[in-house]
């Protein structure tokens, strides 16, 4: 059988079937026994998410009477019904990906299956580089105005599983809002590049790239964040930056899978992800951005030392962090006594280590005085009292010295 492929471009555009404007048709019918729930334009079902997916099915499905034939040379078979209001303005692309069945897919606005101009339909896309016999739309959507989605078959035969997906975020000014994970844990976001485009200004990671969408996160405190694709079918390329619009975004960092740097409490940050020209893998397709925020673990260690018979000696203890923190982190510490004491047995010493971008040791040589008196091994502790300079966290504040006696 040959196909008709039907490809409709722009924003309310009337097909032959509809070319005189609204149809006005007998009003809608019952709802059929046995057939889904959104078998009917009047029982669609809400799509209430700014970008998400549903499943459905339109086993059972009917031709709802006077329902008007929106898929030009494709009679309705087996439609089903999905409404959508958006809250704000912009770009949006609707996909059956992944839907078992051959498809056909529509956006309408009226106020009945027999009564409404087609927004824009669409028989045959390709996915991932690959011709389907799923369908693709796309269409500039206004604020506060509901558009319903229609899904049918090619033929009546065509019935299944439908995967009904939709994008938002395609536009700077839609990015999706991420939430903020507690410290140390992470959330996986999911995302559909397929269909997105560039808008003039943005700026480019990997050129040609082309399929770009935005989330926007705030940092709830000031710590190292990292966003990386947990999964996807693309080569995905992430970047991240401040800014509020397209023509003065300040890059934080752009990278091939991941980026990690330093967020500061209370900064918006633009996050984008795009698709890799590189390779033979596609540059779209669904995704999962995987984001966390953690402060730095801090803990100091101890170590023994023997007390010798005079003069001095270095008691090492090290204090380290969990990870290299890509801003400088400071720590402040005091000795304490236990059964050394002060001034006789040891220096006591209180003061400040910096752990410059990227370093994760340091190390403090706390004094012991050596002396010929026999006695039993003595400590001391270590303790970290605050970090001035940069949030992060004690694993371990402090740690105990051993002085071992020799005499």
């Amino acid at each position: 059988m040959s196909r008709h492929r039907l490809s409709v471009r722009g924003t309310h555009l009337l097909l032959p079937a509809v070319a005189a404007g609204l149809l006005l048709v007998a009003a809608p019918t019952a709802q059929a026994a046995g057939a889904p729930a959104n078998d009917n334009f009047a029982q669609a079902k809400v799509l209430s998410a700014s970008s998400g997916s549903v499943t459905a099915s339109n086993v059972g499905a009917t031709t709802e009477k006077g329902e008007a034939q929106v898929m030009g040379l494709i009679a309705p078979a087996a439609s089903v019904w999905f409404s959508w209001t958006p809250t704000v303005s912009g770009r949006v692309v609707f996909r059956t990906e992944g839907s078992s069945f051959d498809t056909v897919l529509a956006a309408v606005i009226g106020p009945s299956a027999s009564s409404f101009a087609v927004v824009n339909a669409d028989d045959d896309a390709t996915f991932a580089g690959t011709p389907t016999h799923q369908s693709r739309i796309a269409f500039d959507a206004k604020a506060g105005t509901t558009y319903h989605l229609v899904v049918d078959g090619y033929t009546s035969a065509a019935t299944g599983t439908i995967d009904l997906s939709w994008t938002t975020n395609d536009s700077f000014a839609a990015a999706t809002a991420l939430s903020s994970p507690v410290s140390g844990s992470s959330v996986v976001a999911t995302g559909n590049n397929d269909g997105a485009t560039v808008e003039p200004n943005e700026p480019v990671i990997d050129s040609p790239g082309g399929a770009s969408v935005w989330f926007t996160w705030t940092a709830p405190f000031t710590g190292t964040a990292e966003f990386d694709d947990a999964w996807s079918g693309f080569g995905a390329m992430i970047g991240a930056y401040t800014g509020t619009n397209l023509a003065t975004l300040t890059p934080v960092q752009v990278s091939d899978g991941s980026v990690v740097f330093h967020a500061l409490a209370g900064q918006a940050y633009r996050i984008v992800v795009d698709g890799s020209p590189n390779g033979d893998l596609p540059n779209a397709g669904a995704f999962g951005l995987r984001y966390q925020e953690f402060e730095p673990l801090v803990a100091v260690t101890g170590s023994s030392i023997a007390e010798g018979n005079s003069g001095t000696r270095a008691l090492p203890f090290t204090i380290k962090l969990s990870a290299a923190n890509p801003a400088p982190v400071s720590v402040t510490y005091t000795t304490a006594s236990s059964t050394a004491k002060a001034g006789s047995d040891y220096v006591g010493k209180t003061g400040t280590v910096t752990f410059a971008p990227g370093q994760t040791t340091q190390t403090v040589n706390v004094m012991v005085t050596g002396d010929t008196v026999k006695e039993a091994d003595e400590t001391l502790l270590l303790k970290l009292t605050g970090i001035p300079t940069s949030n992060a966290l004690f694993s371990n504040f402090q740690a105990t010295g051993t002085i071992k006696n020799d005499d």
